[in-house]
């Protein structure tokens, strides 16, 4: 066991040597990245990112590489965590919360998703008791529901998180190739599809 202070931000400021005196090691964080933001069902932008935006992607990517880099020669920097709280859930324009997720590339990353796993829409609305005529007819749930849809939503946001946080530790990586990483959860408040994500490939969790 260490004595640890996870800061904030990548950078860790004037307060270095004070940690250093007091025998406190450090676990920076990288920038979190919530552009571009992604939407609620009624339209208002969520706090969130577009997971799935090859922009997201590779900005979380180059956050992760620079950090790691920044830190790689520090004696005091024993791990590198890779973001805190991202959610899919958050209050939308009438202060409900719901899940985010209704911009174009997320719908369309969902809609795809649901054409791989299911192969055609018959054999879909067969599971699930639906009619829609195609895959682009589908709308994601904006809350909880009973239904296999909406678990299929779920799952589609747990694994979207997973390889947005995936991007972030190959970028880290890059930038340091053996700095163990972490991820700061929710300690499972509310959104379970962040909170169960496959993260697996963390040295620290």
């Amino acid at each position: 066991q260490v004595n640890a202070i996870r800061t904030w931000s990548p950078t860790i400021g004037s307060n270095q040597a004070w940690y250093a005196t007091n025998a406190f090691y450090l676990v920076p964080q990288i920038a979190m990245v919530r552009s571009p933001a992604s939407l609620y069902g009624d339209g208002t932008k969520s706090r969130m990112t577009v997971f799935t935006a090859p922009e997201a992607l590779a900005a979380i990517a180059l956050s992760g590489r620079s950090a790691a880099a920044a830190h790689r020669q520090d004696p005091w920097v024993i791990a590198l965590n890779l973001g805190n709280e991202y959610s899919t859930v958050g209050r939308n324009g009438k202060k409900q919360y719901v899940y985010g997720g209704f911009d174009t590339q997320t719908k369309s990353a969902f809609r795809l998703r649901l054409a791989e796993r299911f192969g055609d829409i018959g054999r879909l609305n067969r599971a699930f008791a639906t009619s829609f005529a195609d895959f682009s007819g589908i709308e994601p749930s904006e809350g909880a529901a009973k239904n296999g849809l909406t678990y299929e939503w779920f799952l589609f946001l747990r694994a979207s998180f997973g390889s947005f946080m995936k991007a972030a530790y190959g970028g880290a990586r890059d930038g340091d190739p053996t700095l163990p990483m972490t991820y700061a959860r929710l300690l499972s408040r509310w959104d379970a599809a962040c909170e169960d994500a496959d993260l697996g490939f963390l040295e620290l969790q």
